[in-house]
């Protein structure tokens, strides 16, 4: 039950976190925001989750998840209400900060319950379930943020997600007991920094990071590639929300996919598939084949958010999974703080396209580091 529970708040969190994405990247566009500046918005969605991310670890080891799943609705509650009512750039820069600091707290928290309500025997099944939550979310709320836009204007609907963010906190007072409490001796005798000795976690570190950062570009600058085309609010959300519906359909059927490969092998197969994708979206224009290369991307990276999720809980210090679920959402917020960055400055000297074209180049460097060594006779 408590399972359900971490998985019907990991819906209604994605839903409003992935409508605040899209929102205030197209209400930065409607302001008049450049490429550049909404590289800068990107990394400020992801500035307080890469310093706190291990913060809230082990704040979700010592006190258990309700506490930080109960900061992480409040803040992203209160983030979406400062462009309500002040409509101007530092408003949007400001709510990207606060949904930021909320992400820092809701991920570390969810994603370490999954792996503490498993068993060894389900938790690749409990941890590709929750994905296909994620997925979900992806698919709604970009459709909800879309259609709210078109509807109800930019301000209307960033009350509705305001609303939306805080309705967890709500289920955590009603239901939040039912979740496993922490441990004020959460496994004190060991240091992180000695995982950090393993290669295997540097780049299982790596791969997580990359997965993370085309999500983001593809979240980031679809819209705005799209925003170019003369598409319409809602059918950008069509576009994004296909590459959640293949998320889904992949992530159903992982179990039977890794009785055929082992989870490297299907991390480089899914990194090979992405950068097909991202080199083949600047050659595109309509929608039909817009949205194929968008069902091709959620298909290519289904299974690579859960099977990092997996392996980086497997190989956490016990009684401190928190804390290690909180170093991978470090290093992938690091990603996200630097790459949009960079990236932006490249779409404003060469273009969009080349951003699409270099994230497929990093992908094939993915697909080299998660190979698996060749195994001797």
């Amino acid at each position: 039950m408590a399972l359900y529970f971490t998985f019907a708040i990991t819906v209604i969190s994605g839903i409003a976190t992935m409508a605040s994405r899209m929102a205030l990247s197209l209400y930065a566009l409607q302001l008049g925001a450049k490429p550049l500046i909404i590289g800068i918005l990107a990394a400020a969605f992801s500035a307080f989750p890469m310093l706190l991310s291990v913060v809230a670890g082990k704040v979700a080891d010592r006190y258990g998840a309700r506490r930080p799943l109960t900061y992480g609705a409040f803040l992203a509650g209160a983030g979406m209400m400062v462009p309500y009512f002040s409509h101007s750039m530092p408003a949007v820069y400001a709510a990207a900060l606060l949904t930021g600091l909320s992400f820092a707290f809701y991920l570390v928290a969810q994603q370490n319950l999954v792996g503490l309500l498993s068993t060894p025997e389900n938790r690749a099944q409990s941890y590709a379930n929750y994905s296909v939550m994620v997925s979900i979310a992806n698919f709604a709320g970009p459709l909800f943020g879309g259609f709210s836009i078109d509807q109800s204007g930019y301000i209307a609907t960033f009350l509705y997600i305001a609303l939306i963010s805080v309705l967890p906190v709500l289920m955590l007072i009603v239901w939040g007991g039912m979740l496993p409490g922490g441990s004020m001796q959460a496994a004190r005798s060991t240091k992180m920094l000695d995982t950090l000795k393993d290669r295997g976690m540097w780049t299982l570190l790596a791969t997580s990071s990359l997965v993370q950062s085309s999500l983001d570009m593809f979240g980031f600058y679809m819209p705005v590639y799209l925003h170019g085309l003369g598409f319409s609010a809602s059918n950008i959300g069509v576009v994004l929300a296909m590459a959640a519906v293949s998320a889904v359909i992949l992530r159903l059927t992982m179990a039977r996919l890794l009785k055929w490969m082992s989870p490297e092998w299907l991390l480089v197969w899914s990194f090979l598939l992405v950068a097909v994708s991202f080199v083949a979206i600047p050659f595109c224009k309509s929608t039909e084949l817009l949205m194929l290369l968008g069902f091709i991307f959620g298909a290519g990276l289904g299974a690579c958010q859960p099977i990092t999720m997996m392996m980086m809980f497997a190989r956490s210090p016990k009684g401190r999974s928190g804390e290690a679920m909180g170093l991978r959402l470090t290093a992938n917020h690091l990603t996200r703080v630097v790459a949009p960055l960079i990236f932006g400055f490249v779409a404003s000297g060469l273009g969009l396209a080349a951003i699409f074209w270099i994230n497929a180049a990093l992908l094939g460097l993915g697909a080299t580091l998660s190979k698996p060594p060749a195994r001797r006779r």
